[in-house]
């Protein structure tokens, strides 16, 4: 696509989120949980699931990454994906 696309200026980039602790997240607590016990599951998962970092993205840092890529800064990023997954594929 990005090679198909280069003629009309497009450029192409994915960004891969790792987990993130989003209101889609949270939508899937049990209703016998508390407050407290869910938010120390959710750290507890990023501790052990995310190896770098040791905790889920926020969605602002995924929104972040998106607006680095498609800044004018990064004109020459293209035909890539950008991995914003707190480590957890370096722990692979």
């Amino acid at each position: 696509m990005t090679v198909e696309e280069r003629d009309d200026n497009i450029r192409v980039a994915a960004i891969s989120p790792g987990t993130t602790d989003t209101p889609l997240l949270d939508s899937r607590r049990p209703p016998n949980i508390t407050d407290e016990q869910w938010a120390a599951g959710k750290a507890q998962y990023g501790a052990d699931n995310v190896d770098a970092l040791r905790r889920m993205a926020r969605p602002e840092e995924i929104a972040a990454a998106a607006l680095a890529v498609a800044s004018p800064e990064m004109s020459f990023v293209t035909g890539t994906s950008v991995v914003v997954d707190g480590g957890m594929l370096a722990g692979l």
